[in-house]
């Protein structure tokens, strides 16, 4: 979400034909506003390092693995929540890191 808001921002102040849209970023999505910087020069090297990272992320959003270890992350997420917020609670914790476990499996 933050490099689309970026990537607008700089469309913006480059005057290009952007059109805003809401919800979940998708690669398609990025590389449409990537696109819109290919025919101007200028905008393109003012904000070359921007697309650059925009192409990367566009990359691994496309990634067949990306799934993955969007549901790592995700566990990580529910680990430190757990660890920080109910260290009394063991027996709990455990359970739901059983039940996490075994819906990665499935991924």
């Amino acid at each position: 979400m933050e490099v689309r808001r970026h990537l607008v921002e700089a469309a913006s102040k480059e005057n290009l034909p952007i059109k805003l849209s809401l919800g979940r970023v998708t690669p398609e999505q990025l590389h449409s506003y990537v696109q819109l910087f290919k025919n101007n020069l200028k905008a393109l090297e003012n904000h070359c390092g921007l697309l650059q990272l925009t192409m990367a992320t566009v990359q691994t959003l496309g990634h067949g693995c990306y799934s993955k270890w969007d549901n790592f992350l995700a566990f990580e997420r529910l680990l430190l929540q757990r660890i920080g917020c109910h260290p009394v609670k063991l027996q709990g914790q455990r359970s739901d890191m059983a039940r996490t476990k075994v819906l990665l499996k499935t991924v």
